[in-house]
């Protein structure tokens, strides 16, 4: 599985990061593209033993008119879902057609909620 790194616009190959065929498929996709353009994102990265686990992460937050959103990142810089603040306390997740359900770590999830508001600037 091959992806662009959010932050830099490099190609990564998921699981071993920067390699040569990383950046020589994105050499060949970027053929097909009419104007390949990356805008950075500057992610935060949080990286935390929890109840003896390591949760590492990334993230960006933004507001979506009331809403404060979080694109949460693992991290091998791969895209996982956005996680929404709602007004209740309560919190949404957003994701793609990629994304499967029930692989989703709720223990993780859980820890990720838990650590976002220590970083709220809204």
């Amino acid at each position: 599985i091959f992806y662009t790194d959010v932050e830099t616009g490099r190609w990564i190959e998921e699981d071993l990061g920067f390699t040569g065929l990383a950046n020589e498929i994105g050499l060949q996709i970027s053929n097909f593209l009419r104007q390949p353009i990356h805008v950075p994102k500057v992610l935060t990265w949080h990286k935390q033993y929890m109840d003896g686990r390591l949760v590492s992460f990334g993230f960006v937050s933004f507001l979506k008119g009331n809403h404060k959103m979080y694109e949460i990142y693992s991290h091998n810089k791969k895209y996982m879902y956005t996680l929404v603040e709602m007004e209740n306390d309560e919190w949404q997740i957003m994701g793609n057609e990629l994304m499967n359900i029930n692989k989703i770590d709720a223990v993780f999830i859980q820890h990720v909620i838990h650590v976002l508001p220590l970083y709220s600037i809204f």
